[in-house]
């Protein structure tokens, strides 16, 4: 029965190897977007309306350290972080500062935007591998140094926040990097924080790692992970997607996990039968 199993796993996996590289092949022929054909201008945007409006405001009318956004990325942004405007609510219904973490720092400009839609109060690091980002300079940001798949140096920095509500990774969009980070990350965040992943486009193109080490292939474990009740094999990388993410939502180059514990599923009858 093993050696049937180790057979069969092993047939599954040359056949998935397989199918990646036609996979790359075909997309090396069609080759890629230009980059430049996505650059546009605030006048050339659609921006988003009612409820979601004000965070493209904020990011429209900044005039501090650059921000290099993609403009659909704030309706998403405004619909999942803006009950966390008045801070972190608990589990007795009262709510203290927010702790925000963004990863991929920049120029900074970002972590200015975050401090002007999340208030004063909020407690709001960025990290960087880059050095240079130790020169930014302003009083409502707090910058650390060091690489985001490092899983001691994000502890440090998660112990000196005081803990984590929201994770926000915009840092260097490699597949293996960004699932790294998501490893470490995700089992540190707060019962009932967010943790969200942006520019998963990046997951398609080959200079940014290879597609079966991809985010969106990580995400696609998740998914597999949260219905592990339903199975029975190893847990892999994300064992504590089962328990620990209660929702998960995509939208294009984004995507969006709620962590909250999760018990047992249970199904229940209630009525009268038919017949």
């Amino acid at each position: 029965m093993n050696e049937t199993f180790t057979r069969i796993c092993s047939a599954t996996r040359t056949v998935a190897a397989l199918r990646y590289r036609i996979t790359y092949r075909l997309e090396s022929r069609w080759g890629f977007p230009d980059w430049d054909s996505f650059e546009a201008t605030l006048d050339a945007v659609n921006p988003p309306t009612g409820d979601e409006a004000e965070l493209f405001e904020l990011f429209r009318d900044h005039n501090g350290h650059l921000i290099h956004k993609w403009p659909h990325y704030f309706g998403p942004y405004a619909r999942h972080l803006s009950k966390y405007r008045e801070g972190f609510r608990l589990s007795d219904g009262s709510r203290r500062p927010l702790h925000l973490l963004e990863i991929g720092v920049a120029h900074g400009g970002s972590l200015q935007l975050w401090r002007k839609y999340f208030g004063p109060d909020a407690i709001i690091y960025g990290v960087d591998v880059d050095p240079r980002c130790r020169k930014i300079v302003d009083e409502d940001v707090t910058v650390r140094t060091g690489s985001q798949t490092d899983a001691a140096f994000m502890k440090s920095v998660i112990a000196e926040m005081g803990g984590v509500d929201v994770v926000l990774d915009d840092g260097s969009h490699r597949g293996s990097d960004t699932c790294t980070t998501f490893a470490i990350v995700f089992p540190l965040l707060t019962e009932g924080g967010l943790y969200a992943v942006e520019d998963v486009h990046t997951s398609y193109w080959p200079n940014f790692g290879l597609r079966k080490q991809s985010f969106i292939q990580m995400t696609k474990e998740v998914v597999d992970g949260m219905h592990a009740w339903y199975y029975n094999r190893p847990p892999g990388r994300v064992g504590f997607a089962k328990t620990d993410v209660s929702g998960l939502h995509i939208y294009d180059s984004m995507i969006f996990f709620d962590k909250k514990k999760r018990d047992k599923p249970v199904t229940v009858h209630v009525g009268s039968p038919s017949w």
